[in-house]
């Protein structure tokens, strides 16, 4: 299925953020509203270090009831906490990376339609209902729990982004 919005226009705070911020980041969106839906902040922490690992900047992305998680994480981490975002702003941040790592949530829809390649990590959902799974997209079942294989597979994938954007 394809999803497509316009980009959205220019924000002063990510842009303000952005030119802090190294040009190879994926962000990495924090929680979820369904606490079923989320990883434990262990398993964030693993995801962030699979990112560092493959050359990007994990930079968290949060809504306002994850806020005190993300904090958790990124003070366990050598990741940066976004600035708070409204959706237009999410949006934004979403379309300059070069890629959007996220539980089965709003923003991952949000990220699929601002054309960002997604990694999708389905906890408590059925990825082939809910997820994108044609390329650049990726959904990975985790409903089962999270094992460390999983780490490999987003390692393959974020290996195909940064070859991409090589290109």
């Amino acid at each position: 299925r394809e999803v497509s919005l316009s980009l959205p226009t220019k924000n002063s705070d990510v842009d303000s953020f952005l030119k802090k911020t190294p040009k190879n980041f994926v962000v990495l969106n924090i929680g979820a509203r369904l606490i079923e839906k989320q990883l434990t902040p262990d398993e964030y922490e693993e995801v962030i270090h699979t990112i560092q690992e493959s050359g990007f900047v994990p930079i968290l992305s949060y809504g306002p009831t994850e806020y005190s998680l993300a904090e958790k994480v990124a003070s366990n981490t050598d990741s940066q906490l976004a600035p708070p975002t409204n959706l237009l702003a999410l949006g934004y941040l979403m379309s300059k990376a070069n890629a959007v790592v996220t539980c089965d949530t709003g923003p991952m829809h949000l990220a699929v339609a601002m054309q960002t390649p997604t990694f999708g990590i389905f906890v408590s959902t059925c990825p082939k209902r809910f997820g994108y799974s044609h390329p650049p997209h990726h959904a990975l079942d985790a409903q089962a729990g999270w094992r460390s294989e999983f780490q490999d597979e987003l390692r393959q994938w974020l290996r195909v982004q940064a070859e991409n954007d090589a290109s």
